[in-house]
């Protein structure tokens, strides 16, 4: 009886510790990409006068853990209600390790603007 139980359960178990396990991973990767996104735009507060090509190369220079071919870098300057701000948007196609419900890649986003303002002392 309780070997039919231990087989019923024991799947379960594993799809369970296997779908927290690639969350935790995806989660890594979505907050190293944000951590360095903020770093982007610390510096853009600090030097507003840096080009979006320079901002693109840091954050590419940031995330060299990610393959670079696969790592979309967009930056643009926009304004809004009379403001300027730059437009920072990180995008990378995250595979899983083990496929889950036939799901085996996810793209990870992440957004900001960063406004152009110079520094304040």
């Amino acid at each position: 009886m309780t070997a039919i139980e231990f087989a019923i359960v024991l799947p379960l178990f594993l799809l369970i510790l296997v779908g927290a396990i690639e969350y935790g991973r995806a989660l890594q990767a979505r907050n190293e990409m944000s951590f360095a996104v903020s770093k982007a735009v610390r510096v853009i507060n600090l030097d507003p006068g840096r080009s979006a090509s320079e901002i693109a190369s840091l954050l590419a220079t940031d995330l060299t853990r990610y393959s670079s071919h696969d790592l979309s870098v967009t930056v643009s300057n926009a304004t809004i209600s009379g403001s300027s701000y730059m437009n920072i948007s990180v995008n990378f196609p995250f595979e899983l390790i083990i496929p889950l419900a036939g799901i085996s890649s996810m793209t990870l986003t992440i957004d900001t603007l960063a406004p152009l303002i110079g520094p304040t002392i």
